[in-house]
């Protein structure tokens, strides 16, 4: 072979090379990090145009392909909103009946913030805050009722979403408010609050009144509780008596009918709810042992108070709202305990009624 053709040969083959090595490196994917594009998907390699070493990719990463803000480039979704998180909201067995838990259970040691998450733990997801609880141990200072600050009703209502929780009642009123004054404040609160819900017992029914009047301006509901006839400054244990003022405010103030001090106080409790038909705002459930002022409450279905009657009964009447678990015992262990019987009692049989 003449050495023309060797020359040849040999400059062709470094040519060949050359080109193939350029091809190579042109054909890299900048997304795939060294990755060619056969081995990733064709539309992603289409959208990028041909990036050499000196430049960067058109693509560049993204914090979780979100815009970023401003100059520090953090990324838009780590700028969460307070309280954003929320627990999903409880189903309540019975349609329109808004079993939760009257806060006064947990009057003796724990704060609302506590109780909102023996709440939760119960599987419940409505509560019945009373005036005068501590709110938190992170302020010791601070009690739940309409003097609380604006700060700490807003961390209180994030507290309450994220326990996937809602604020359907307040009481009971402070039976010594009986001026107009005192009583806009507490509407107020309610109204910031989101609650609809009153329980009252004004030791003055002159104070009624008032109640009537601002809860039209307010838009919300009042209803008369009972205490046991035993205690000397209780006014409304009489389901009559009751009746008569209820009739006397046209559904604005209706009855905050406790079954349990009803018992206590020697009237049946299914019957006075027949008295009271069309007039029950809400309910606060218990069972207890005697006729008695200071009967121990216990487990639904093993005390005096036919609760299982009760229930039959608001389910006759159509009521919809909130029924209120009221258990104050010291022991907490014995505490939980009847409530989650209660509970299970309480959803068992409201679920042969649906």
């Amino acid at each position: 072979m003449s050495k023309k053709v060797w020359i040849l040969l040999i400059v062709s083959t470094l040519f060949l090379g050359s080109c193939a090595e350029t091809q190579s490196t042109a054909t890299k994917c900048p997304l795939a990090k060294k990755k060619t594009c056969s081995q990733v998907k064709k539309k992603e390699c289409a959208k990028v145009k041909v990036c050499n070493k000196k430049k960067e990719c058109p693509l560049t990463k993204k914090c979780d392909q979100k815009k970023t803000c401003g100059k520090k480039k953090k990324c838009c979704e780590s700028k969460k909103k307070y309280c954003s998180k929320k627990c999903s909201a409880k189903k309540d067995v019975y349609p329109g009946w808004n079993l939760g838990i009257q806060a006064w259970s947990f009057h003796t040691g724990f704060t609302l913030f506590e109780t909102i998450d023996k709440t939760s733990e119960l599987g419940l997801g409505w509560i019945e805050a009373y005036p005068g609880q501590p709110l938190c141990s992170k302020y010791p200072d601070a009690k739940f009722d309409h003097t609380l600050s604006a700060e700490l009703r807003k961390k209180t209502k994030c507290k309450l979403k994220k326990a996937g929780v809602t604020l359907v009642a307040y009481g009971v009123v402070p039976p010594d408010l009986n001026n107009e004054a005192q009583l806009r404040e507490i509407f107020e609160f309610a109204k910031d609050m989101g609650v609809k819900n009153l329980g009252v017992e004004p030791a003055d029914e002159a104070a009624l009144d008032i109640f009537y009047k601002l809860c039209k301006e307010y838009n919300i509901k009042a209803g008369i509780h009972n205490h046991p006839a035993q205690r000397s400054w209780s006014v409304y244990h009489n389901p009559d008596k009751v009746l008569g003022l209820a009739k006397k405010y046209d559904g604005i103030i209706g009855v905050c009918a406790d079954v349990g001090h009803w018992t206590r106080s020697g009237y049946d409790a299914v019957e006075s709810l027949k008295k009271l038909e069309g007039h029950i705002t809400y309910v606060h459930i218990k069972d207890v042992e005697a006729v008695e002022s200071r009967s121990k409450p216990v487990p639904f279905g093993s005390g005096i108070v036919n609760v299982k009657a009760v229930l039959q009964e608001l389910d006759r009447q159509g009521f919809k709202g909130p029924i209120s678990i009221e258990y104050p015992k010291k022991d907490w262990a014995e505490c939980l305990k009847d409530m989650k019987d209660s509970i299970y009692y309480f959803n068992r049989e409201a679920k042969k009624l649906k």
